[in-house]
């Protein structure tokens, strides 16, 4: 059976859903039946000091690349692509707060907030060749100097082997630039219909794409709402929605705001009933294995 879905993967809470836990299990699930599966995750962020793991893939693989796209693309045989399947990535690392003229309160403000502490943004942008398997890729990585000025020399070191790796790479581009420059960036709506375009791409290249969204927004670009069917994750709970449901919800309540915006738990209060609801088990073993092979079961009844 050929099917050609789209499923969205969103959380409850702004961190330790589940969401890519369940996008592994699932995803290797249907990979196991046949099918062609791809994933797509539009935003990623990571902390360089609290996930350091992801200094060295990025290092390895000449790409800056987050904790979630890295472990699903390895397990799906997706890293050859993962800047296209991760086109929107930002890597934070912790300022310090006893450089020369730092306030306190300016630290504090900087930290609890992910575009404050950035200090490398790739945008990567897709485009097909004459190949209907061939994508051709390039970035740019904006390399935020006022964030770098204001974090320890160790830390200024990896930056800087970060990159020298990337201004190596055919194709790409790095603009020295500040956190204010990137928050523009991320306030324009072109680059969200960038993404969007390249999530097209990567669907027509696959049976059944997994897009997972970031922290608990309930969508994190607009076309991840024409999705077929849309999993809602929480920690031991993932609840089934019908796609068209969803998105009637989420635009009924940002009738006069982005969708990117709004988290997962306004969405729930108008949603009404899930198709179905699982209780998932502790740990990645045969019991999990069981619920995850229940919802693609389920998945598939759905596509028909």
């Amino acid at each position: 059976m050929v099917i050609m879905m789209k499923i969205l993967i969103t959380g409850l809470l702004p961190y330790d859903s589940g969401k890519t836990t369940l996008a592994l299990m699932l995803g290797e699930e249907l990979k196991n039946r046949g099918f062609k599966i791809g994933y797509f995750k539009p935003i990623g962020g990571h902390n360089g000091w609290y996930q350091y793991e992801t200094v060295i893939h990025s290092l390895e693989l000449g790409v800056l690349v987050g904790h979630d796209a890295y472990i699903v693309a390895e397990r799906l045989g997706l890293l050859d692509i993962v800047d296209a399947i991760s086109p929107l990535d930002i890597l934070t690392m912790p300022l310090d707060p006893f450089s020369p003229g730092f306030r306190s309160t300016t630290y504090v403000s900087r930290m609890s907030n992910p575009i404050g502490s950035a200090v490398i943004a790739r945008i990567t942008n897709v485009w097909r060749t004459n190949s209907d398997h061939l994508l051709e890729r390039a970035s740019t990585y904006v390399f935020c100097k006022d964030t770098y000025d204001r974090i320890n020399t160790y830390l200024k070191k990896a930056v800087d082997e970060l990159l020298d790796v990337f201004r190596e790479k055919p194709n790409t581009m790095v603009v020295e630039a500040n956190t204010d420059y990137l928050g523009k960036i991320l306030d324009s709506r072109k680059i969200y219909e960038s993404i969007d375009s390249i999530m097209n791409l990567i669907s027509g290249m696959f049976d059944l794409v997994m897009v997972e969204s970031y922290n608990d927004s309930a969508a994190p670009i607009p076309g991840s709402l024409d999705s077929k069917i849309v999993l809602v994750v929480a920690p031991s709970k993932v609840a089934v929605y019908d796609g068209e449901r969803y998105k009637e919800s989420v635009l009924l309540t940002t009738y006069t705001s982005s969708p990117m915006l709004l988290t997962t738990t306004k969405v729930l209060d108008i949603l009404g009933t899930p198709m179905a609801i699982y209780d998932l088990p502790l740990g990645p073993g045969d019991e999990a294995r069981k619920v995850v092979s229940e919802l693609a079961e389920f998945i598939l009844r759905i596509e028909g």
